[in-house]
């Protein structure tokens, strides 16, 4: 008897606790609708000019030209995380609030099955949040775009 009781906690246990108190979340990582993906900016990739007769082959470029979105992309940064292709001339790229942006077609699959940005975790917000942080909750933390890397700087 004491036998049965030691197998039945030793097995047992360890499921019932798993399916009592570990249990995730199913709507955590729900996809995003096809109207807040739609809603979010899309833009086109320029590939920077060669110089004398240099080769571009995996040259940087110039995000959304023209639009006040527009920045220089190094040629580190010019690569798609997703599906790791680089960047090329006129490729259409998504930009998601945190300033992360990947091709369109990789990115909205992404967003199909989970609606968090693939590089930082962060959530596709199609509401802009302009209200300040209620009294007593500190300062907030915002998220300058710096290529496919983030620089964090504190907001007074």
């Amino acid at each position: 008897m004491p036998f049965i009781l030691c197998a039945l906690i030793c097995c047992c246990l360890p499921c019932i606790i798993s399916l009592m108190g570990f249990r995730e979340d199913l709507d955590e990582n729900r996809g995003a609708t096809s109207d807040a993906i739609n809603a979010l900016g899309t833009y086109r990739f320029r590939s920077k000019k060669p110089r004398n007769g240099e080769a571009n082959e995996g040259g940087g470029g110039v995000f959304a030209p023209g639009t006040d979105k527009e920045r220089a992309v190094s040629a580190e940064d010019a690569v798609c995380c997703i599906c790791l292709a680089r960047y090329v001339d006129n490729d259409d790229l998504r930009l998601l609030p945190c300033g992360h942006f990947f091709h369109k077609d990789c990115v909205d699959k992404w967003l199909k099955i989970n609606a968090l940005c693939p590089l930082c975790k962060a959530e596709i917000d199609v509401v802009p949040r302009t209200a300040p942080p209620a009294i007593g909750f500190g300062r907030r933390d915002s998220h300058r775009r710096v290529g496919n890397d983030i620089e964090s700087q504190r907001l007074p």
